[in-house]
């Protein structure tokens, strides 16, 4: 199903400009895949949105491939004899889920290096491959194999190791499904932040900002990166937590005095 969007939206992906520009200007073309959702752009036109990407994978060919797309990645099985399901697949958009005895990546048009680096991917951490199903018999018996007409692999920002290794509007955030980090923007004024979320997933606000609980009584639930109120008292048998509200001090902590806490 296809719809209409004002714009593609990268700025949450912390890419450098060009490499942006780069993937925006191949992604009309089947270039490029992105995940994400879709935001108005204006609230008196609901219907226009932009799509705000939180994910986007680049193509080795760049163009649209034939068949299905299924997100893959190598299950760690290894067997003595084949066909061996040693791929588990997902059929994108949809609750469709399969295993496979193997992934061709093989193209005559594709340099070898690129394959390789498609195969690396594909065992790491997993790549999206749009193709055919097909099958294969041997020993074992017969089981199904996709042939690839297009393959992506995800696009991440350089890794980094710590929060010095970024520039001061973002933080180093662990990658999905991956053993390394990259920079990640941080949340400004207003956006969501905080919560019961994967790692991967997790928002920081900002410096100069708190993330604000919606509700002091669901912690859980994502906040919102706000100022820290210069105004908020809190009583002598609490402090102002990092969640903008004020929070009981630890026993050790109390005082008996009955004087408000200016935060």
């Amino acid at each position: 199903e296809e719809c209409y969007v004002a714009d593609l939206d990268l700025s949450q992906l912390g890419f450098p400009e060009a490499v942006a520009r780069d993937f925006a200007t191949k992604f009309p073309d089947g270039g490029g895949l992105v995940a994400g959702s879709f935001v108005a752009v204006d609230e008196n036109f609901p219907a226009i949105a932009k799509l705000d990407a939180s994910e986007a994978w680049l193509g080795a060919i760049g163009s649209w491939g034939n068949g299905s797309s299924w997100k893959v990645v190598h299950n760690g099985i290894v067997c003595i004899t084949e066909p061996c399901l040693s791929f588990n697949g997902t059929l994108l958009n949809k609750k469709t889920s399969a295993t496979f005895a193997g992934v061709d990546l093989h193209r005559e048009e594709v340099p070898e290096e690129v394959s390789a680096k498609g195969y690396e991917e594909l065992f790491d951490s997993g790549i999206i491959v749009t193709g055919e199903v097909t099958s294969v018999t041997g020993p074992a018996g017969t089981a199904s194999v996709l042939q690839a007409s297009e393959w992506y692999t995800r696009l991440v920002p350089e890794s980094c190791v710590d929060d010095k290794d970024c520039d001061p509007e973002s933080w180093c955030r662990i990658l999905e499904g991956r053993r390394d980090s990259a920079c990640t923007p941080l949340m400004q004024r207003g956006d969501s932040c905080g919560g019961f979320t994967p790692e991967w997933a997790f928002e920081k606000c900002a410096p100069g900002l708190t993330c604000k609980d919606q509700n002091p009584n669901i912690v859980d639930e994502p906040g919102i990166c706000e100022e820290q109120d210069a105004n908020l008292y809190c009583k002598s048998d609490k402090c102002c937590g990092e969640d903008g509200w004020c929070r009981p001090l630890a026993p050790e902590d109390s005082e008996d005095s009955e004087t408000p806490r200016a935060v």
